[in-house]
């Protein structure tokens, strides 16, 4: 991971084309997203450019500072320093991609097209673009917009001037040097928990899957939830975001398709696990602990084909 910003690094310090834009939410079924586009001049962009810099070498310190420089995946009950998440995982980003990248055309922030306080203005995205092995290719850089950087309406800003200071009435926009969010690859690289949830309403996002997955089981000849059963898997999803992402993970890898009934009755006996199998069906009533069956959901309990040895693996990979 380190030698993926050793890269970055050096992208910047060639030519490189800037791309800078706002992200709103509307949150209307209409339009729920929209990116704005705004055009800098070259010494903003190279004051960008710093800036980015500077924030890379945070990323590359961080990592340093970690015991394997491996950066761990999302974790919402963690108290990570530094995470990272696939961007197929990432619902909203999908929307507004094709406006990043301008396949659509993002609306130009000018004279004509304005926004204040009132637009539900959620980040800056910073696109550098750049050109390899025959292809352009992007890096963005995210930072959470703040309402105190439209610097208009009720505020005042004074600008010295020959001694004097002068009252700017002109449109503002504030920007930090802070830039905790960066996607490289397929990888959204994240400092920030927080920032990164807020920017991407990554949690209702989740706990809306999670809640739908419900539905889903519902529906499966392979499960038997009861009402009481659905309303504690309900209120745990609520009430845990760590629940809540393994659940909707357990939905987005779809092992539960693949589930073989009768290892799984051999694996409650052996473990003495808190699951009812009945009728060749996963019995989940208000007995079952719901951790064991996210697990069972996953496909976490493991065997070595080394060893022979088993585990409780949260994270794999096919081979």
């Amino acid at each position: 991971m380190i030698d993926l910003f050793k890269k970055v690094k050096d992208i910047l310090l060639h030519d490189v084309n800037l791309g800078i834009y706002l992200f709103e939410n509307k949150g209307t079924k209409n339009k729920p997203y929209v990116i704005y586009k705004m055009l800098f001049d070259d010494r903003a962009k190279q004051k960008l450019i710093n800036n980015l810099n500077n924030a890379i070498d945070e990323f590359r310190g961080t990592i340093n500072d970690m015991e394997n420089e491996e950066v761990p995946y999302y974790n919402p009950d963690a108290d990570q320093e530094i995470f990272q998440v696939n961007k197929d995982n990432i619902e909203i980003f999908s929307h507004i991609l094709p406006y990043l990248t301008e396949e659509n055309n993002p609306l130009i922030l000018s004279n004509n097209i304005r926004i204040d306080e009132k637009n539900k203005i959620k980040a800056w995205i910073i696109k550098v673009e750049y050109e390899e092995d025959n292809r352009t290719k992007q890096i963005y850089f995210f930072q959470k917009f703040l309402k105190s950087q439209f610097m208009q309406s009720k505020k005042m800003f004074f600008l010295l001037d020959n001694n004097e200071f002068k009252l700017l009435d002109k449109e503002i926009l504030g920007m930090s040097g802070l830039f905790e969010v960066v996607l490289i690859e397929d990888k959204l690289i994240s400092r920030n928990i927080k920032t990164f949830e807020y920017i991407f309403d990554f949690v209702r996002y989740y706990k809306k899957e999670s809640n739908d997955f419900v539905e889903v089981l519902k529906e499966e000849k392979l499960f038997e939830i009861n009402n009481e059963a659905e309303e504690k898997l309900k209120k745990k999803i609520e009430s845990s975001k760590r629940f809540a992402h393994k659940f909707y993970t357990a939905k987005k890898n779809g092992y539960y398709k693949s589930i073989d009934i009768n290892k799984l009755e051999r694996l409650i006996s052996e473990q003495s696990l808190n699951l009812n199998v009945n009728d060749n069906k996963i019995i989940i009533d208000n007995e079952t602990n719901m951790d064991t069956l996210v697990k069972v959901l996953n496909d976490d309990y493991e065997q070595s084909l080394i060893t022979t040895n088993k585990y409780i693996a949260q994270k794999k990979q096919k081979i």
